[in-house]
């Protein structure tokens, strides 16, 4: 009988102990989700008056960071403001190209298509838009076989 009055304490002892632990948790996370309510605190120091320190560029740093950026040709997005810096036919085909592609893999011809450009001259915007027909051309073929950038797509069984 002793030891049923013994393994009954036990239990009921790690009952409460279980008990008093959950508790513990959930006043610590209502604790800490009150504190994270508070607005935040400014800085006492402006951040305009922050010193930054300068950094001269020594000669022998510039040499070499710099040569290897020279040979680096700029590539616009299709987003960028400003004069696109490929040459028309080049910019019209890849514009075409990847307009093409997007509308073939979806199976509608001429979807996306736009041939107008920011070009001025009157030449470019010709040999942009000649380049934009010939890109879209192929674009669209590679879309519907399912191949990008004159590429066989991954999921290809091989024999």
């Amino acid at each position: 009988m002793q030891e049923n009055k013994t393994t009954n304490n036990n239990s009921t002892l790690g009952i409460k102990l279980i008990i008093l632990i959950g508790i513990a948790i959930i006043a610590g996370i209502v604790l800490l989700k009150t504190l994270s309510n508070r607005p935040p605190v400014r800085p006492t120091v402006p951040s305009d008056s922050i010193a930054i320190p300068d950094l001269p560029v020594t000669p022998e740093d510039s040499s070499t960071s710099l040569s290897a950026t020279d040979s680096l040709r700029p590539v616009a997005v299709s987003d960028t403001v400003g004069i696109d810096p490929r040459p028309p036919f080049e910019a019209g085909y890849e514009d075409g190209y990847l307009s093409g592609l997007d509308d073939g893999r979806v199976h509608k011809e001429k979807a996306t298509y736009d041939e107008s450009s920011a070009f001025r001259r009157e030449e470019d915007q010709k040999a942009y838009a000649a380049g934009y027909r010939e890109g879209y051309a192929i674009g669209y073929k590679d879309g519907l076989n399912g191949n990008e950038f004159n590429m066989s797509p991954p999921n290809e069984e091989k024999n």
